[in-house]
């Protein structure tokens, strides 16, 4: 065997394990985008179910409220005008809602607020009574 033969088995060692550490490097990498590309779907996905079943069902609930207070209007109903206030909550809580999707997948309360106002801001939506108690007071945003 030629003298150099312990050094070049090193080299060559060293050069099959740079080429192992390559492909997995490159699988790995493969996987973290195949990560980011499915939480990207998830959140536009979670995106358009908000929109879908909060702010588009007020929005739609405000005209049809909307509707039946012309209606009441044109037949000199009383109740027309609390018709037209309540069709103006919906419109504005919708209002409120497409901002917060706007600025971001975090809620504004959340964000300026912590999770206190971020619970507090989700509660006042409900029209049942509910009882909060969160007892951490600012967690970091991740």
């Amino acid at each position: 065997m030629p003298a150099d033969t312990e050094q070049r088995m090193l080299d060559f060692t060293e050069l099959v394990a740079t080429a192992i550490a390559n492909a997995e490097s490159r699988s790995e990498l493969a996987a973290s985008r195949a990560r980011i590309v499915a939480a990207a779907d998830q959140s536009r996905r979670r995106i358009e179910r908000d929109l879908h079943d909060g702010a588009q069902q007020r929005l739609v609930h405000a005209v049809i409220v909307l509707k039946l207070a012309l209606r009441g209007l044109s037949n000199a109903d009383a109740n027309a005008g609390e018709l037209v206030a309540e069709a103006l909550r919906h419109a504005e809580q919708a209002n409120s809602e497409l901002r917060e999707l706007a600025h971001g997948i975090l809620p504004a309360a959340l964000t300026r607020g912590g999770l206190r106002a971020g619970v507090d801001a989700l509660v006042s939506r409900v029209s049942l009574p509910v009882s909060v108690d969160v007892s951490v007071q600012r967690l970091p945003p991740a």
